[in-house]
């Protein structure tokens, strides 16, 4: 539900930035688009520099989730798993 609320205002103001772009000639667009991007990339490499990568799980990680994982982390429950797997 908290993803919800936040998606809403983006959402609104993302509309509201678009029509007041929408009205503006193809130069103003164009140059828009290119400032844009730039901050579009200088914002991905920030985070990825920062180590604040929002991604969605994977199917191991939603698997430790969602059964009885007896405390361990995921790394611990990966590293298990690998052992009895592999023998290792």
């Amino acid at each position: 539900m908290a993803t919800t609320v936040t998606i809403e205002p983006n959402d609104k103001m993302a509309d509201k930035l678009f029509d007041i772009i929408r009205s503006q000639s193809l130069d103003v667009k164009i140059k828009l688009q290119r400032l844009l991007s730039k901050d579009i990339d200088r914002q991905k490499k920030e985070e990825i520099l920062s180590g604040h990568v929002d991604k969605p799980y994977s199917l191991d990680e939603l698997y430790g989730i969602l059964n009885h994982d007896d405390g361990l982390s995921y790394k611990e429950m990966r590293d298990e798993y690998l052992k009895d797997k592999y023998q290792l």
